[in-house]
């Protein structure tokens, strides 16, 4: 065994990172809508997939190599790209929600300028200061708002929620169904079940769409029953 060339590689562990930042990246814009464009409108998920194929060829043949002349650390520092690469491939679902939560705290380090000038032009008079920053979703609809919140009631149960808070998320994307989860200090990614301003454009949903298709039917009457014969 060549112990001088027995040293660990450095190629494979910066290869895992550039395939994080590659998968983290669309989510630093503006989520959903910039990942659904590349991967309906370009051959970009072809080409990671082909380039993920490469990459871990190369390590393969490299371990390969490596066992061959017992070159141990060589081994185990390729064998670090396969693993991450594999991983990736069996959980696809929570790759990309790893992905997601890695661009968007990226993407909120960069907003934070101006998502400050706007809670500092807020009065804090009328109690803590809420505010709600568009923050994803497809053509234009926001299923994922950003809510700086001071006083953290977003977490809460509704019934929880105090009446003040109530009162200032009322015109808000808040007023509808959500699911909140804590980003940094104040900062928190909540999922709407609706879409913001549009909800005022409309129609309410006629009630028997709520209604089972069986009970929104009206019970016919019994038909009549016959007059019996004269024999």
């Amino acid at each position: 065994m060549d112990e001088k060339n027995d040293a660990f590689l450095r190629w494979p562990s910066l290869w895992v990172l550039v395939v994080c930042c590659i998968l983290a990246f669309p989510f630093c814009f503006h989520g959903g809508d910039l990942l659904v464009i590349l991967s309906l409108l370009t051959p970009l998920p072809y080409i990671v997939a082909i380039g993920a194929v490469l990459l871990a060829c190369g390590a393969l043949a490299t371990i390969w190599e490596g066992l061959r002349q017992r070159h141990w650390r060589r081994c185990l520092s390729a064998l670090v790209l396969p693993a991450f690469l594999m991983l990736v491939g069996l959980n696809p679902e929570e790759a990309l929600s790893v992905a997601e939560d890695m661009g968007e705290r990226v993407r909120l380090q960069f907003s934070k300028p101006g998502y400050y000038a706007k809670i500092n032009s807020l009065s804090a008079d009328k109690g803590q200061r809420l505010a709600v920053f568009p923050w994803g979703g497809f053509a234009g609809l926001a299923d994922r708002v950003m809510v700086y919140d001071e006083s953290g009631e977003v977490l809460l149960d509704e019934s929880q929620r105090s009446a003040a808070w109530k009162k200032r998320a009322e015109k808000t994307d808040l007023a509808c169904k959500f699911m909140a989860f804590p980003m940094e200090g104040h900062f928190y990614k909540v999922y709407v079940a609706c879409y913001g301003p549009w909800r005022q454009r409309l129609p309410p949903p006629a009630p028997r769409l709520f209604l089972n298709a069986r009970s929104s039917r009206r019970p016919r009457a019994p038909p009549p029953a016959a007059a019996p014969s004269r024999g």
